[in-house]
């Protein structure tokens, strides 16, 4: 009878000893998943910065094509006129270029197996 009872409580260890491991990887998993989470914000902070100079950058040149036109009694050297036009395309060439390259299509997002209760 104490044989029996030595034998059930190794069993019932055994199976806590793999629920603590099972629990420490699952708990490594989510500590991945934050880090991974942090990553992306930073990426995604890091994209908006940059669009966002683009954006100033492009509305910038365009602000300087109208002061010229302005200041100069539309009387624009032609030549000073087309080399910022032509800054101004190979700035937004650029930028589509960049979006369009970096912009796949999204991915499918699996959906989570619906959690089940282990039965006793």
């Amino acid at each position: 009878m104490a044989w029996n009872i030595v034998k059930t409580l190794e069993r019932i260890e055994s199976k806590i000893d793999t629920l603590t491991l099972e629990i420490s990887k699952i708990t490594e998993g989510v500590t991945q998943m934050a880090l991974d989470i942090s990553a992306l914000q930073t990426a995604v902070a890091n994209e908006t910065t940059v669009e966002q100079s683009a954006i100033v950058l492009i509305n910038g040149l365009v602000s300087q094509i109208q002061t010229l036109i302005n200041s100069s009694g539309n009387t624009v050297d032609p030549t000073v006129l087309q080399g910022l036009v032509n800054q101004m395309v190979a700035s937004q060439t650029s930028l589509a270029s960049a979006v369009t390259t970096n912009t796949g299509t999204p991915p499918t997002v699996p959906q989570a197996a619906p959690l089940v209760a282990a039965k006793p």
